[in-house]
């Protein structure tokens, strides 16, 4: 945002420039004529463009705020939906298991009971078999209260998962630095947004591909309309170093490859959104 703030300052700058040089121009011979109204008229005309030149600037300017600004309120939108899913989530395991402790309690109560009754034989079988009875119930009841505490948990592992920032480990970059260094010098085009998870995870491949001595041509860009989610790549899968990188990009989160050989380069990927939980 700044970058852009600055390039449009200087084209103004620029423009304003020009325009004091040519006013100075045209001062001159003015001076030494007495006939001027032309060249008047033409200086006025040259400064209300200019003027009209400076306003369409500062709509352009106030257009990218407000799609940067943007952007930014959906994502944490997003976010602030999926730390309430977690929540629940988080509540529903701690009822389950709270569920299950007390089953568990009343099983050890009942085994105790069981081990304390002297009645009759008769009455003592009939008492044991509806206590086995009981039991079952109670251990059937108590499997499906920790089944259920279980499901919950991995639900809760697998939406951690889908929330976490995409990122290239430590391990994992040296590991696929190694895989690529074989074809160093190859040539890979690489577009990276502004949006911070999706910056993040295109620098973490862009050093991957710049430690193994491979070219990345990067063009950064605020948004993409319409969004687009996931890892994009078109890859030259006919060559032996396009082949190496459809090898290094399908161990990455949400990579989308698709082959397109006889391509300027070895590959084209897009760092788009992280895809909605």
């Amino acid at each position: 945002m700044a970058a852009v703030l600055l390039l449009l300052t200087m084209m103004a700058s620029t423009a304003t420039t020009t325009t004091t040089t040519q006013n100075t121009a045209i001062a001159a011979p003015t001076s030494q004529s007495s006939d001027d109204g032309a060249i008047k008229a033409a200086q006025s005309l040259h400064n209300r463009i200019f003027v009209g030149y400076v306003i369409l600037l500062a709509i352009t300017v106030l257009t990218i705020f407000l799609v940067w600004w943007s952007g930014n309120k959906a994502q944490d939108a997003i976010q602030s939906n999926a730390s309430a899913r977690i929540e629940e989530a988080k509540r529903a395991a701690a009822i389950a298991n709270e569920r299950a402790q007390k089953l568990e309690n009343d099983n050890l109560k009942l085994r105790t009971d069981l081990n304390t009754e002297s009645g009759k034989v008769a009455v003592l079988q009939k008492d044991a078999a509806d206590a086995k009875a009981a039991q079952q119930r109670v251990e059937t009841e108590l499997a499906k209260q920790q089944e259920r505490a279980a499901i919950a948990e991995r639900a809760l592992l697998e939406l951690q998962a889908r929330l976490a920032h995409r990122r290239i480990a430590p391990a994992d970059h040296d590991r696929l630095v190694v895989s690529l260094r074989l074809y160093r010098g190859s040539t890979v085009r690489l577009t990276k947004l502004g949006d911070s998870e999706a910056a993040q995870f295109a620098d973490d491949i862009i050093a991957v591909l710049r430690d193994a001595g491979w070219t990345v041509d990067v063009s950064t860009t605020g948004m993409l309309a319409p969004p687009r989610y996931g890892l994009l790549c078109s890859i030259d899968d006919g060559s032996l170093a396009g082949q190496s990188l459809v090898a290094m990009l399908r161990e990455l989160p949400t990579a989308n490859i698709q082959s397109a050989p006889h391509q300027q380069v070895v590959g084209e990927i897009v760092v788009a959104l992280r895809p909605p939980p």
